[in-house]
């Protein structure tokens, strides 16, 4: 993971394009997926917003403990 961190453009693969793609065939399944399988594709996209989002969250909130432990 270090070298996400420090490469700019492997992160940038990382946290976009890949992202991207994902989006992007989940596009072409809404469109070809019947009502069921349009449940369980939308349960599966909010699990993952979920813990994308939590994670997200414990990120600022490391950086916020981090930048207040360097000024104690």
């Amino acid at each position: 993971m270090t070298s996400f961190v420090e490469n700019p453009l492997k992160g940038f693969i990382l946290k976009v394009v890949i992202i991207g793609l994902v989006l992007f065939f989940l596009g072409i399944l809404f469109r070809y997926a019947n009502k069921l399988e349009l449940y369980h594709i939308n349960y599966i996209v909010l699990l993952g917003l979920t813990l994308y989002t939590s994670v997200n969250i414990l990120h600022v909130f490391y950086t916020i403990l981090y930048v207040v432990s360097k000024n104690i």
